[in-house]
């Protein structure tokens, strides 16, 4: 057991070092030229004060990709970053690229029970031509002109009120 130099604490030296591993670990950083905040010796600043001077932001940082931030998921759906949108809340400001456009479309945001459907499968088409609007009330997965006639249809069925009996058939 020897003791350190500098605090005078015991240490067990795995080498000849006459101070403890604190003490050695101080010494190995020194204060940021402008900041103040403590670096390692063969730095010359921090990297926040390193960023300022080169101000790696917008056009200028190398994975600028034209101010549109946005990514694919590993289930093929691009994903887009809308700062305040609800659907953000839980993805860190990204929201679903079809969706948000749909939305877009619509002038609010979809209801629980709305889906939005890509008319050629492919997921990172996000085109509004190629978007259509689904409705999960009855029967699941339907069109909304489809939901509306479907709607229709029922009405004109009922219209002079529900079947007697319960709405059952007999058998």
């Amino acid at each position: 057991m020897k003791m350190c130099a500098a605090c005078g604490r015991g240490f067990a030296p795995s080498s000849k070092h006459r101070k403890c591993p604190a003490c050695r670990a101080k010494e190995q950083k020194h204060p940021c030229l402008t900041c103040g905040k403590p670096v390692r010796r063969q730095s010359a600043g921090c990297i926040a004060c390193f960023n300022k001077l080169l101000d790696k932001r917008g056009p200028h940082n190398g994975n600028w990709r034209g101010g549109r931030t946005r990514y694919v998921s590993q289930s093929g759906y691009m994903y887009l970053r809308v700062p305040g949108h609800p659907r953000g809340k839980r993805n860190n400001s990204f929201v679903l690229e079809h969706i948000f456009v749909m939305e877009q479309q619509l002038g609010r945001y979809l209801e629980k029970d709305e889906h939005v459907h890509h008319r050629n499968g492919v997921r990172t088409d996000n085109r509004p031509e190629n978007l259509e609007l689904w409705v999960g009330a009855q029967p699941w997965g339907c069109r909304v002109e489809d939901a509306i006639a479907w709607a229709h249809q029922i009405l004109a069925r009922y219209e002079n009120g529900p079947p007697s009996g319960g709405g059952r058939p007999s058998a």
